[in-house]
């Protein structure tokens, strides 16, 4: 297969990964939120805004999931993995002609995006893991 045919055929698959987490990102922020919103319900209001979530980029919901989350492997690839989400979603798709017909940056363009997928795929699997502590957490939180 034409690598510049598997370049553009990898690259919507790896941006609908960064869409996984960011939705992962959001399924944690909206528990999490409920979780202290119950938790301290007789103590104070505790109102967060959910629309700040729902509306969020990937870096602002990082930042506001580091909040709820130590676990640091974690934190660090959800960074690592949104600069490589910045570059391909301003950059990915916009290969010039001289770049499309140069068999050497296609193929180094190529690797680079591979591993870029292989990192949020692991990503998201690590993120999977959190949301289910947390959705486990949030339910006992509830039954509570």
């Amino acid at each position: 297969m034409d690598k510049l045919k598997q370049y553009f055929d990898l690259l919507p698959q790896c941006m609908l990964n960064y869409q996984f987490i960011e939705e992962g990102l959001r399924f944690c922020l909206y528990r999490q939120h409920g979780i202290v919103a119950m938790r301290v319900k007789t103590i104070f209001p505790y109102k967060p805004s959910f629309d700040s979530i729902q509306n969020a980029a990937m870096g602002k919901l990082i930042s506001h999931f580091q909040t709820f989350c130590d676990n640091e492997g974690l934190l660090k690839s959800l960074n690592e993995v949104k600069k490589k989400r910045d570059h391909l979603a301003h950059q990915g798709y916009l290969l010039t002609f001289e770049e499309q017909h140069d068999p050497k940056f296609v193929s180094d363009q190529l690797v680079e995006l591979e591993s870029a997928y292989k990192e949020a795929k692991a990503c998201f699997l690590a993120l999977q893991g959190e949301m289910e502590r947390i959705h486990i957490l949030a339910e006992s939180t509830a039954e509570a």
